[in-house]
């Protein structure tokens, strides 16, 4: 009987150290599993940081980009609007320098009717002076032939 329980305790020692073996394994598996969640969760935090940095840079690069070309419009915007001033400055210098021709022209053509009406008075002044000077010139010869023309019949009566 000894013998037999010998047996007995050194079975169950044996299958108690067996299974005192197996929850070593079972808690290092577990153990096991808990890195590796830990690493998973570590990996998907770490893909989640570097895809909000991603999305970061990007929202910088697209800022900037967006500023370069507002920038780029307001430049074209100011080139269009100093080459539209530059055409009506161009415009209105022409225009005036047009006015001022037309007005000098005018100037010259009034200038030039004046003299000719000026010149057509001093005429029609000399004309009237002419006609006064022979009418005056006829009356004197008018009545001085007459007395020439009687001293000229009493001369001749007297012959």
């Amino acid at each position: 009987m000894l013998t037999s329980c010998l047996i007995i305790v050194t079975t169950a020692c044996v299958l108690a150290g067996c299974a005192q073996g197996s929850m070593k394994s079972s808690a290092d598996e577990r153990s096991g599993v808990a890195v590796e969640q830990e690493e998973e969760v570590s990996a998907k935090k770490r893909e989640d940081a570097e895809i909000t940095q991603d999305r970061e840079e990007l929202s910088g690069i697209e800022a900037q980009k967006r500023e370069e070309r507002a920038l780029a419009n307001a430049k074209r915007t100011e080139a269009l609007a100093a080459a539209r001033a530059k055409r009506r400055l161009e415009n209105a210098s022409r225009e005036a320098a047009r006015k001022e021709l037309l007005a000098e022209a005018n100037a010259k053509q009034k200038e030039t009717a004046t003299k000719a009406a000026e010149a057509g008075q001093q005429a029609a002044a000399r004309k009237k002076a002419a006609a006064k000077h022979r009418e005056a010139a006829a009356k004197t010869n008018t009545s001085a032939a007459p007395t020439t023309s009687a001293a000229a019949g009493t001369a001749n009566a007297a012959q």
